[in-house]
């Protein structure tokens, strides 16, 4: 293996190196703003009215007490 070719084989590596490492840092940060957008969704669902858990069972709890009185 002469010197050139054993330093293309080392600049291919690094250069695949590089550009994986970059593809890897994309899909996490598209990863990320996903769960954030869905976690806002939520959050701004939640906070503008919407039905939560406890909602359901304050007429649960009204409805008992209408069939006892």
């Amino acid at each position: 293996m002469t010197s050139s070719h054993h330093h293309d084989v080392d600049a291919e590596k690094q250069r695949y190196s590089s550009e994986l490492a970059a593809y890897t840092r994309r899909q996490w940060d598209m990863a990320r703003r996903s769960l954030e957008l869905n976690q806002s969704r939520q959050n701004g669902v939640q906070s503008n009215g919407a039905p939560s858990a406890h909602s359901s069972t304050d007429s649960q709890s009204a409805s008992s007490r209408g069939s006892q009185g």
